[in-house]
């Protein structure tokens, strides 16, 4: 190509018109080749079966299926699923596939030559997709894709319960797990309210009840004690004026000669009486339960010395013969007012000892009260982490316990065939033309091959021929103008040879584009 030249259309017209058969030459050859080679390749027939993804038939409103994925999701598990060696070997094995391939081929390189062959496709479609299968016997292509559908149904159906009946057994474990979580934390909530009885914050209203209560009965009981030490100190008067008298008149006693039951020198009945009777009553204010020998010893002597009395007195009474003693009427009216006073008296002492162990223990259940208010905040505290821990662990075992029974009722819908399924809308057909090769298409690709490289060559040609055409040429190149074009003189031996060479070169490249085009055409119609 000359520097500086700038081709024009004619330029073109001219360059494909004088090396026209650089271009037809190729697209011939090529066009004959790939024809033949199109025509020798083995005609691939494809079946394929639709299959239709059928919605569960119970209202998601009802029943929720724990099945959430999509079939797109699904679908490369299903896939690995029907092209697992196991089944596609099976199926070759079952319809005689590939034998040429088995002589030569092992085993596992024949069944991945299988897979190649299977497409699973959705189509832009979210509720169907299609099973296909690639072969070279149509009867085969039809059965294989047919059994390849079922395998696909059949796999849609055990993914669908397998992943039920493992979502069941991963919430059953799960709530097994929490139910012992949920009853150890109820043992510590039951064990720390036993150990911690009266100390809850439920029980602050009885707590606050008893110290009320307690705090009544200590005042109570201080209001008893002051009115029984009001009545003793009367008491205490009384007998002491009683014996006053007694001291300063002397009991009027009239003893009878030959008595055997005459009392001690010195003493009278009366008088043993009162002694023991304040003997008693040291004894009990002294705090002696029933029982102690000493004070049953005091009671028994009282008594005895009652009696003795009320005998005496009554034998006074009556004037009786026998009499040992006689007392005057006062003197009895007397000693009966002091024993009566002295009795009275222990009485007073018995119940300031009852109201003081009454306020003591009034005292005791205050203060117990009153430590177990004081623990409130404490145990409130603790029963608050414990309870917290307990309200987490029960409403995941009611989360769990619910979507334990949603799984058990979806695993039921796929046993009883209601929820979701796949159905073939589409059945495998056997195919009446050869899915490949496409024999047209190649065809024209290979005449599109011939003319890219016949207008390669030309163009290559074109760019290493460095020769003037024409007297603009001379003129670009030099920048001379041109005077005068001296014209190529021949003389006929010349211009015969040259006539002959091109006769020789057309008629080659004629045949070669005649042949070229029958091997097409016979290529394209065979």
């Amino acid at each position: 190509m000359l520097p500086g030249k700038k081709y024009t259309v004619a330029d073109i017209v001219r360059i494909l018109r004088r090396r026209f058969w650089l271009v037809l030459v190729p697209v011939a050859v090529s066009a004959a080749v790939v024809s033949m080679w199109a025509r020798d390749l083995p005609d691939l027939y494809r079946s394929q079966a639709t299959i239709l993804v059928v919605p569960q038939r119970i209202s998601e409103e009802v029943v929720r299926s724990t099945i959430t994925s999509t079939i797109e999701d699904r679908l490369p598990t299903i896939s690995q699923e029907i092209e697992s060696r196991t089944r596609l070997e099976s199926i070759i094995l079952e319809f005689d596939l590939y034998p040429e391939e088995r002589k030569v081929m092992v085993m596992e390189d024949v069944v991945e030559l299988m897979r190649s062959n299977i497409d699973l496709d959705m189509s832009g479609r979210t509720d169907a997709f299609a099973v296909s299968y690639t072969g070279l016997d149509p009867v085969q292509v039809m059965k294989v894709a047919e059994r390849l559908g079922r395998l696909a149904i059949d796999q849609s159906l055990s993914y669908r319960h397998n992943l039920a009946e493992d979502t069941d057994d991963f919430l059953e474990s799960q709530l097994v797990d929490t139910r012992r979580q949920l009853e150890e934390q109820e043992r510590r909530l039951e064990n720390y309210r036993r150990a911690y009885s009266g100390q809850l914050p439920s029980q602050v209203n009885s707590n606050l009840q008893q110290v009320t209560s307690a705090s009544m009965q200590v005042s109570a009981a201080q209001d008893a004690v002051n009115r029984n030490m009001e009545r003793r100190l009367l008491l205490e008067r009384t007998i002491a004026d009683l014996e006053k008298s007694t001291n300063m008149q002397g009991p009027i006693l009239v003893p009878l000669p030959g008595s055997p039951d005459r009392p001690p020198a010195g003493a009278t009945t009366a008088q043993a009486l009162t002694l023991a009777q304040g003997n008693l009553a040291a004894l009990e204010a002294r705090g002696l339960r029933a029982g102690h020998p000493d004070l049953e010893y005091a009671r028994r002597q009282v008594r005895d010395l009652t009696q003795r009395l009320n005998q005496e007195i009554a034998t006074a009474a009556q004037g009786g013969a026998n009499a040992p003693l006689t007392l005057s009427p006062a003197e009895v009216t007397r000693q009966a007012r002091l024993a009566e006073a002295r009795q009275e008296l222990a009485e007073i002492d018995r119940q300031i000892a009852r109201s003081r162990d009454d306020e003591r223990q009034a005292r005791a259940a205050a203060d117990e009260a009153q430590a177990r208010l004081d623990a409130l905040p404490t145990r409130e505290s603790e029963l608050v982490a414990l309870t917290r821990d307990y309200g987490i662990l029960e409403a995941s075992y009611r989360s769990l316990l619910s979507r334990r029974n949603d799984a058990r009722i979806s695993a039921n819908l796929e046993l009883q065939q209601v929820g979701e399924q796949f159905n073939i809308i589409d059945p495998a057909r056997l195919p009446e033309r050869p899915f490949s090769p496409n024999r047209l298409q190649l065809n024209l690709m290979g005449v599109g091959i011939g003319l890219a490289f016949g207008l390669g060559l030309v163009a290559l040609l074109e760019v290493r021929d460095r020769t003037f055409k024409s007297d603009e040429d001379l003129a670009l190149v030099l920048g001379l103008p041109v005077l005068a074009v001296i014209p190529l003189m021949e003389s006929e031996q010349d211009r015969r040879r040259n006539y002959w060479r091109k006769f020789a070169v057309g008629v080659g490249c004629g045949a070669v584009v005649a042949c070229g085009t029958v091997l097409f055409v016979y290529g394209l119609l065979g």
